[in-house]
């Protein structure tokens, strides 16, 4: 964790330098297609930047693992606004929202990052657009033969679908079926 911390750090600092000299490049006169790539630059190493702060945060929370009750679906309804601002116009998102529903015992960034992992995850597998649904509910399970209530997080999407090929790898760690640009 002190390992991951470091290279976070640095490379943040890094990021911060092209922040940075791309901002003093876009306040000179520039050509258009010049000004727009230098744009894209400064927006995306800001949006790193943004990521490797999220990834700090979890390894400062990973170390305490501060679980509390929460409600999926006022974490979902908090995250609005991060959804609206990173999924294309292409996506119509939809909320399939229960309003009373039980807490569950969890460490509130940890579900975050699972949920923005799946909707970012969603919003690749749907480059010509679609929908994304996200979704809570109560549901009845049984356990050792007595009925008990749940609580189930559905998020789902229109893309193209995990291939069955690799199915059985996608929960190991590091696994991605990204090309190394988009990782």
């Amino acid at each position: 964790s002190r390992l991951s911390s470091g290279f976070a750090h640095d490379f943040n600092n890094i990021l911060t330098v092209i922040t940075g000299y791309s901002e003093f490049l876009l306040s000179e006169d520039l050509r258009p297609k010049v000004k727009q790539g230098l744009e894209e630059i400064n927006k995306t190493s800001i949006r790193a930047s943004q990521l490797i702060q999220q990834l700090l945060s979890f390894s400062k929370q990973e170390i305490k693992s501060d679980k509390e009750n929460v409600s999926l679906t006022y974490l979902i309804k908090g995250l609005k606004d991060i959804i609206s601002n990173t999924i294309p116009s292409n996506i119509v998102v939809k909320y399939e929202l229960a309003d009373s529903i039980q807490t569950i015992r969890a460490d509130p960034v940890q579900i975050e990052q699972i949920l923005l992992n799946l909707i970012f995850n969603a919003k690749d597998a749907m480059l010509m657009g679609g929908t994304l649904t996200l979704s809570t509910k109560t549901v009845d399970i049984e356990v050792n033969g007595e009925t008990q209530q749940d609580v189930l997080l559905t998020v789902s999407d229109t893309g193209i679908g995990i291939e069955e090929s690799i199915r059985s790898e996608i929960f190991k760690p590091f696994f991605t079926t990204k090309s190394k640009e988009k990782v």
